[in-house]
């Protein structure tokens, strides 16, 4: 039977032959989860033989792979703000860029009394936001929401599984319109992908991300429109609305949440230094 030595080399032979920009760890992932070994395991004995089950699973991971699933997909596990999430099908597979999302937000309630603060989660997707919001911050209380009913399923599964199920309300609606109440922090990733863009996106999105986690209308700001049109209402004085935005669309949310009655606060960018993310408040604070 094959050893781990000669599955890791023909595991990165073919994904570099399929396109993978990381053949050699997404080899050995692969190669850890069908041997039920870890990375130390996989290093000290590169001479272990395989079994044929663990053969057979390796080349049910690896075909996979090649075809495009993102790692996440294969496991069903997607790492965000250091906490392991289940994904699904039916939610977006969260990414590194939004974890400057969670960290806006968690930076908006830092230093504030806890008992009273509140924080809501538009489009929970995985619930990866408000979960990284609720353990970071014990005081505080979360309404989460989602148009999805399977992506609610998977964010309560989430939340029992980090122990935060009882500190987060989870509501299927669609945007606000269900929603009652204010809130100190709103915050959101929205689709915000225009929809003839779609299908030019990488493989690991458009075919397995779910398409209403994605597409954000003709000119990808639907759903800023949305948000901006009803956040007031919904927001104590003081509050903030964080948003993150595609790359190069903040001028253009940034000028519809304006003509809602709302100012930049701060924005904050990614790593290539393009602006990722908007904190808006409001120019004329309603009473709480």
């Amino acid at each position: 039977m094959p050893t781990v030595e000669d599955l890791l080399k023909q595991a990165r032979f073919f994904l570099t032959q399929s396109g993978s920009t990381t053949p050699s760890l997404d080899a050995r992932l692969i190669v850890q989860d069908a041997m039920a070994l870890d990375h130390a395991a996989v290093i000290a004995e590169p001479e272990r033989a395989a079994s044929a089950s663990e053969v057979s699973r390796i080349d049910y991971l690896l075909k996979r792979r090649c075809d495009g699933e993102p790692l996440s997909r294969l496991f069903g596990v997607r790492e965000f703000y250091g906490v392991d999430f289940k994904v699904t099908p039916a939610v977006l597979d969260p990414r590194p860029d939004t974890e400057h999302l969670a960290h806006a937000a968690l930076n908006s309630g830092r230093g504030l009394p806890e008992g009273n603060y509140t924080y809501l989660d538009l489009g929970t997707g995985s619930g990866a936001v408000a979960i990284i919001i609720a353990l970071q911050q014990p005081g505080v209380r979360v309404v989460a929401i989602d148009v999805s009913a399977a992506a609610l399923v998977v964010a309560r599964e989430n939340a029992v599984a980090h122990g935060v199920d009882d500190r987060i309300a989870f509501m299927q609606s669609d945007w606000f319109s269900k929603v009652e109440g204010k809130f100190n922090v709103i915050v959101s990733n929205p689709p915000y992908i225009p929809t003839g863009d779609i299908a030019d996106l990488a493989r690991d999105v458009k075919d397995y991300d779910p398409v209403l986690a994605l597409d954000g209308g003709t000119d990808g700001l639907a759903c800023y429109r949305r948000i901006a049109a009803e956040a007031a209402q919904h927001l104590f004085a003081n509050g903030v609305v964080i948003v993150e935005i595609g790359s190069g669309q903040a001028d253009a949310v940034s000028a519809i949440f304006k003509r809602h009655g709302f100012r930049i606060n701060y924005a904050y960018a990614d790593l290539a230094g393009l602006t990722r993310g908007i904190a808006f408040d409001m120019l004329d604070q309603p009473d709480n």
